[in-house]
């Protein structure tokens, strides 16, 4: 067995090319070899089978026809753990080189102007001001974004999918105050179609891993 760690870093093509004929020859002879390498592409251009490890321990097994198939996005997030649910959504893409601090900032930066323009409909709708007028509006929310493929855990949803779980939520809202039903029992129909929607997501979770 040879062992090659890091064996390209800091070499010119010419000597990269080199290295390759000598584990392509190696290889040809039967003989094993193992290269340690951060070089994704590399990884995928000279491997027959890849282990992607996280932390000490092996995140994934890829080999076979999945290499050409893969990509670097799908490298990273076993990399970082973001594939195996060993680390959150945000340490995920933060290990990615984004910054989430800026993109955080930015989403609640969004979300309190639309918050003030909702705010401002509501109250030229029900031509009243009330402290209490958008009492339980996040439940709503929060469900809408649930059902429309948001993941509670972070890392996955769409802008169509929330805008057609919130139309599913306006529906189901509607249905009930036409069936008369007291605002009391619609908290709880809302509660159980999120805690329904969250179970669905880790169970897709779950056979995804």
């Amino acid at each position: 067995m040879f062992i090659f760690d890091e064996p390209t870093r800091g070499i010119d093509a010419g000597a990269k090319a080199e290295i390759y004929r000598i584990m392509n020859r190696l290889k040809q002879d039967g003989k094993a070899v193992v290269v340690v390498s951060s070089e994704l592409t590399e990884c995928m251009g000279i491997s027959d089978r890849i282990y992607v490890m996280h932390e000490g321990s092996m995140t994934a097994l890829i080999e076979g026809d999945e290499i050409r198939d893969l990509s670097e996005e799908v490298v990273v997030a076993y990399a970082t753990g973001a594939r195996t649910g060993k680390t959150t959504g945000e340490e995920a893409t933060r290990l990615s080189g984004i910054n989430v601090f800026k993109y955080k900032t930015l989403a609640y930066t969004v979300s309190g102007a639309l918050a003030g323009i909702a705010s401002v409909v509501l109250v030229a709708k029900l031509n009243s001001a009330q402290s209490i007028a958008g009492q339980d509006y996040e439940l709503d929310a929060i469900a809408s974004a649930v059902i429309g493929g948001a993941s509670l855990l972070g890392g996955k949803g769409s802008i169509w999918g929330t805008l057609m779980g919130a139309l599913i939520i306006g529906v189901i809202r509607n249905g009930l105050n036409l069936l008369n039903v007291s605002s009391y029992l619609q908290k709880l129909i809302i509660g159980f179609i999120i805690l329904i929607a969250v179970l669905v997501d880790a169970f897709r979770n779950r056979e995804r891993s």
